[in-house]
């Protein structure tokens, strides 16, 4: 409604109620370019409009008359501040973006509008590449999203980039916020022309547009700026969106919003999805996202979202739905990432991966033995898996990431999230990304960290629930599931089938049963053999563990009872979820049958 209707209706009777005012500057300015040069007021420019349709934007002409037309080699327009082909009063003109003032006559015609895409000429609009065609799907404007987040700081591409942001996010108040930084941009005067290297000259003609705050010049930096295309076979990152889905996690939120804060990747390329599982209903929670989002005014956007659902993979599915950019990251709520992250995952993606993450080390922010003795349980191999992410390896193609940085194109061909699947949603979609033929990259260069839960009791529930959901997963999705997953299942179906076997072997309902010293040894043998190797293999992990931690603690001679209980919550969790996902098929089978 507002793109369609609204938004013009605005346009229209602001551009009358300032025309007056606008007339008189325009006449000053007239003045001044006569009086120089004695030369034509108006530069008349051919412009690519809204569904690409051709129309005349008026300029106050900035430069001598029939001055050469000169591209950069990307074909993009040539801008400079000793640019010799400007006048002095144009020069001037530019700085202070008045020679755009004339495009208010445009702007009453219908042909722009004063916020949108700001419209490049035919020649350039014939590079477009598909995706960047949809700058056309709106009015162009005196000022735009791409000049007030970057101007002619960034690269040609990179704004329209931005320019196609805009158009998804079309709003009043993004409107608003872009209209009154424009007005920042202008006093500032800040990247009014960019660093340029030697450009290539073009045949003479007309004169070319200039570029400032509604600036459309086209002009590449001396360097190459982060995120313009590689020189491998990598496609470029313009723009990235971490997404963090948070339910009761308010005291590790704040922690990972300031590491949010702290990225020394450009921020106006990042968009921050804050999905809020609780909905509000963690009021401190929710604070903690406004605040963020309240100071976060140099981020390209930041969203908070609700999840009805409010679990993980539903969560997800709303990142997915709402990104805006080049990849997506999902960061958990009680994660820590460096400085650098989202500049590495970059980087790595450009070298021409699908999905790149690295290592995922567990850390603590508990102090005392016992913390020590969680952490070096969760770190063992032994306790917690030997997923390569949990710790330093060299770069190659793994089966699984943590905290993994995705290509939208990867996103769109594998789709949601399965929502059925709530603690195993990161399985699934790595097996369904493996099987369509993209590769999961793991680079040490990618970092970030995972807050250990802060008692054995939370770590056995959390253990717990992650093997009840291996378990139900074994229905929903097996090919999710790797035998590494059923390590533990595994163990305590043996330890049940040495029960089992003592109890058949012992017959204590029978009242003729002997126990002899033979029967004796062939009943409980299996069950001594099964916890002997175990134990063994429980006490040299304990002890590994114990020597890596630094320093040991006394607590840590607790650690083959702590490896013990992690196993058997797990192996019981996995079990729990096979049995209830089994019957709960049955009596859908049951139901099914019956409504039929």
């Amino acid at each position: 409604m507002y793109a369609r209707f609204v938004k013009r209706i605005l346009d229209l009777l602001f551009a009358l109620l300032v025309l007056p005012f606008v007339a008189l500057v325009v006449a000053a300015a007239a003045i001044a370019i006569r009086a120089e040069d004695g030369g034509p007021v108006f530069y008349n420019a051919q412009r690519m409009g809204r569904n690409g349709r051709p129309f005349t934007m008026y300029k106050l002409r900035t430069m001598h008359v029939n001055a050469a037309d000169i591209r950069m080699p990307d074909g993009s327009a040539f801008s400079s501040d000793t640019d010799p082909r400007s006048t002095n009063i144009g020069r001037r003109l530019r700085k202070a973006s008045i020679d755009e003032l004339p495009q208010i006559i445009n702007i009453i015609k219908g042909e722009m509008s004063f916020i949108g895409p700001r419209p490049d000429d035919l020649t350039e609009a014939g590079l477009y590449v598909p995706p960047e065609q949809r700058k056309l799907e709106q009015r162009p404007g005196i000022s735009g999203y791409a000049q007030v987040y970057g101007r002619n700081a960034i690269s040609w591409r990179e704004r329209l980039v931005l320019d196609v942001v805009y158009v998804d996010n079309i709003s009043l108040a993004l409107d608003i916020r872009i209209f009154f930084k424009t007005f920042s941009a202008v006093f500032s005067q800040k990247d009014v022309y960019a660093q340029v290297s030697e450009p290539e000259g073009g045949d003479g003609g007309e004169e070319r547009a200039g570029g400032k705050a509604g600036g459309e010049n086209r002009v590449e930096g001396g360097e190459e700026q982060a995120g313009n295309a590689p020189a491998g076979n990598g496609v470029a990152i313009h723009s990235i969106t971490l997404a963090v889905v948070a339910k009761g996690e308010s005291d590790y939120l704040p922690a990972l919003l300031a590491d949010i804060t702290a990225q020394d990747y450009s921020h106006w390329r990042v968009e921050v999805l804050l999905i809020d599982s609780d909905c509000g209903n963690d009021v401190l929670q929710r604070r903690q996202m406004e605040q963020f989002a309240e100071g976060a005014k140099d981020f390209w956007r930041v969203a908070i979202l609700n999840n009805p659902k409010k679990t993980l993979p539903a969560g997800c599915n709303i990142a997915l739905a709402e990104m805006g950019s080049d990849a997506l990251v999902r960061i958990d709520a009680h994660a820590r990432i460096p400085a650098d992250f989202l500049r590495r995952c970059v980087e790595v993606l450009e070298e021409g991966h699908d999905v790149v993450g690295g290592p995922r080390p567990v850390v603590t922010d508990a102090t005392g033995g016992w913390a020590a003795t969680l952490l070096a349980a969760e770190t063992s191999v032994f306790g917690a898996s030997a997923a390569g992410y949990r710790r330093e390896v060299g770069a190659r193609p793994v089966n699984s990431l943590f905290h993994g940085a995705y290509r939208r194109e990867v996103l769109q061909a594998v789709g949601n999230y399965d929502e059925r699947l709530h603690r195993t949603e990161d399985n699934d979609y790595s097996q369904r990304i493996r099987s369509l033929g993209f590769e999961l990259y793991f680079d040490p260069r990618i970092h970030s960290e995972q807050y250990l839960r802060p008692t054995f009791a939370a770590l056995l529930n959390q253990k717990l629930k992650n093997g009840f959901w291996i378990g139900r997963t074994m229905w929903i999705k097996p090919r999710a599931v790797s035998p590494m997953h059923l390590v533990p299942l595994t163990f305590v179906l043996a330890l049940l089938a040495c029960l089992v076997w003592a109890g058949v072997m012992l017959r204590p309902w029978s009242p003729t049963s002997v126990v002899t010293a033979s029967n004796l040894l062939l009943t409980w043998s299996p069950l001594l053999a099964l916890t002997s190797v175990y134990l063994l293999a429980d006490c040299l992990a304990s002890l590994q563990a114990a020597f890596s931690a630094h320093p040991a603690r006394i607590q840590m001679l607790a650690l083959p009872l702590v490896f013990l209980c992690l196993h058997l919550a797990y192996g019981f969790g996995t079990l729990s979820g096979w049995l209830v996902e089994y019957y709960q098929g049955i009596a859908n089978g049951i139901k099914s049958a019956f409504d039929r």
